[in-house]
This record gives C-alpha cells, sequence and structure tokens, in this order.
C-alpha cells in the first residue's frame, strides 16, 4: 500500500513538471512575439518620424493641417440647415423713402435677404421713372445686382443730331441709350434694379448715378434674417428726363366749385375708403391710408407741406388732406409748433417695433 501511495505522488510531480515547462515554453515565445512586434512598431514610428522630419517646412505645415481638420471634424456637432425648431418665417415690407438732396441728409437703409430679391426703383417728384445711368459696387460675391436693361449703353444720345439740318424742326425729340438694346431713358424699367444678399450678415452700400442729376445717391444694403424689402421705391424730389416739361404746368389754373369726393368725407369721419390701404402714422395722433397716388390724412394739425389737393374740415378738431403719396408730412399745431409727421406701412411698423429692423 505504501508503495502504490508513492508511486501515485510521484506520477502527480511527473504531471505538474511538465505542465510548468510547457508553460514557461508558451510565455517564453509569447513574450517574443511582442517583443518582435513592439521593436516593429518603433521602427515604424522612428522611420515615419525620420520622414517627417526629413521634410521641408511646408511639408511639415500641410501635415499639421491634415491632423487639425481631422480632430475638428470628428469634435464638430452635426446640425441640419433646416431644423423645424429654427423659425423660418420672413416678413417682405413695401417702403418708400424719400431724398431730398440736402446736405447731412440720411441714406435710404434697404434690407436684404439671402437669395430673396429687393426690387429697387427710383422716381422724381412727379412720381415718373427715373433713369439709372449707372450702379457702383464694391460688394463683389456679397451681393448680386441685376438690371433688366443694357448696362453697358454707352452716353445717352439725341437723336435729332443724325437728321439734316432742314429737317431737324420736325426731328422728334427721342433721347435714347446707344446700345445694342436701344433702350430709351423713358423706358419704364430704365430706373429700377434688383439686389439680393449672397451671403449673411451683409452690411455696405452702393453709389447710384441717375441720368441729369450731379449729386450721386448713396443706398445702404443690410442684411437682415427675417424681414427684407420686397419692393423699395427712392422718391427724388427732383424733375427726371422722363418728365414732360408741359406736365410741369397743368392743374395751375383756378376752377370754380369744388367737385364731390366721396373717399376724403370718409376720411374725415375715420372711415376706410373702398380699396384703400391703412397706413401708420408716427409724430402725432391721426390716421393715414393710401389709395392710388394719392395719401389721405386726418389729423388736428394745419398740414402745409407737401402740397395739397384737396382738404375737407368737419365740425370738430380734425381736417382731411387729399395729399401726393409720400412717407413724410409737415404741420403746425393750434400753437404754431411745427411737427413731422413719419408714414409707414403697418408691417414695417410692426416690424420696428419688435425690433426685427432698426
Amino acid at each position: 500500500m505504501n508503495n502504490i501511495g508513492t508511486i501515485k505522488r510521484c506520477c502527480l510531480g511527473l504531471v505538474i513538471a511538465v505542465a510548468a515547462s510547457t508553460a514557461s515554453a508558451n510565455g517564453s515565445e509569447s513574450g517574443s512575439k511582442a517583443n518582435q512586434q513592439k521593436e516593429f512598431r518603433d521602427s515604424v514610428t522612428e522611420g515615419s518620424l525620420r520622414g517627417m522630419l526629413g521634410a521641408d517646412p511646408k511639408e511639415i505645415m500641410k501635415y499639421r493641417r491634415i491632423i487639425r481638420d481631422n480632430a475638428a471634424a470628428r469634435n464638430a456637432p452635426v446640425v441640419g440647415d433646416y431644423d423645424p425648431a429654427i423659425i423660418q418665417e420672413i416678413i417682405d415690407l413695401d417702403e418708400m423713402f424719400e431724398l431730398e438732396l440736402e446736405s447731412g441728409e440720411q441714406a435710404p437703409r434697404i434690407n436684404i435677404a439671402r437669395y430673396q430679391s429687393t426690387a429697387v426703383s427710383f422716381i422724381d417728384a412727379y412720381g415718373n421713372p427715373w433713369a439709372i445711368r449707372k450702379v457702383s459696387s464694391f460688394l463683389d460675391r456679397q451681393v448680386e445686382i441685376d438690371r433688366a436693361i443694357d448696362t453697358s449703353a454707352p452716353e445717352p444720345k439725341d437723336l435729332s443730331d443724325s437728321v439734316l439740318e432742314d429737317d431737324k424742326d420736325d426731328a422728334p425729340k427721342n433721347t435714347m441709350l446707344q446700345g445694342e438694346s436701344g433702350t430709351s431713358i423713358n423706358d419704364l424699367q430704365a430706373g429700377s434694379f434688383t439686389v439680393t444678399a449672397l451671403k449673411n450678415g451683409v452690411t455696405g452700400n452702393i453709389t447710384v448715378y441717375l441720368h441729369g442729376l450731379a449729386k450721386p445717391i448713396s443706398v445702404m444694403l443690410v442684411s437682415q434674417p427675417a424681414t427684407f424689402h420686397k419692393q423699395a421705391t427712392i422718391k427724388v424730389n427732383g424733375v427726371s428726363p422722363s418728365t414732360p416739361k408741359e406736365s410741369l404746368f397743368q392743374d395751375v389754373g383756378i376752377q370754380v366749385g369744388v367737385e364731390h369726393d366721396s373717399d376724403l368725407n370718409s376720411i374725415l369721419y375715420g372711415v376706410t375708403p373702398t380699396g384703400a390701404e391703412r397706413m401708420h402714422v408716427d409724430g402725432v395722433a391721426g390716421q393715414a391710408w393710401v389709395k392710388g397716388k394719392h395719401l389721405y390724412l386726418r389729423t388736428s394739425l394745419s398740414v402745409f407741406s407737401p402740397k395739397i389737393v384737396r382738404s375737407v374740415r368737419g365740425n370738430g378738431k380734425y381736417t382731411a388732406y387729399k395729399l401726393p403719396l409720400t412717407t413724410r408730412v409737415s404741420g403746425s399745431d393750434e400753437y404754431g409748433r411745427t411737427h413731422k409727421i413719419s408714414i409707414k406701412r403697418l408691417a414695417t411698423a410692426e416690424a420696428i417695433n419688435e425690433g426685427l429692423i432698426e
């Protein structure tokens, strides 16, 4: 029995010794492989590093830029261009600006938006289009300006110069832009252009040269995120070449009696005439409407500017005035103090009150 126990213990010891030897061999083999891999990585890293250090500064900057852009791309958040949570509503405005061509006068401020078309028109004091000679802009790749007529046409030329001396009296007087299109300065689109912003946050100005006007006109362009002028009319206090001289002396005769004006009577009692647009009055208490080419104003002031077409006074303190289409009215109160009235469209006034535009 003792011999059997001794044999079992010897066999168990032999098994343990064999297992230990095998484990030692495996450990030596894995350690050898790990050392080989480490040596390979070190050699590759050292070779790459030596290659980079051997490169010129331009190549090193290139590698650094690639590493920086890769890290920035990995850490940058992914944001959708059109998030439903972002308000996409845009308020379009229709406004008229008046220029007196006086020193120190503030330039018209037109709001534009990215890829939204804003139509800009120039008219004279009589409401006729004022032809544009040139639009000067240094906002390349920031705004785009498009005109309906040929902008490459040379100086305007009187066609009557091309006829014989004997036939000059019978020749029609018609000033043309002698370009390929032959567009007349009397063309209805000669005084307008469209402008849009190509980027967000664009701010700058353009200079517009009008035919027959010595002073260039500067126009401010401001990119707004939620508002833009779909129509901006700039009324210049002057006479354009397209206005016939005989029209300056019309309606100056004396007429006996006054014709009935139902719209003016409605204004006197604060009733909106049919087809009229309600306006916002700033400066004094009053009401204003626009219908056709006239401004109807109900106020307690005695208006003296602009020219009064017609007026009706009621039994109370209010007087109804029919005026040419304008955005500024001057008048005096019962104490002789002068007040300036500003007329705006309701959408423009609401946008200003909400801080959407300045």
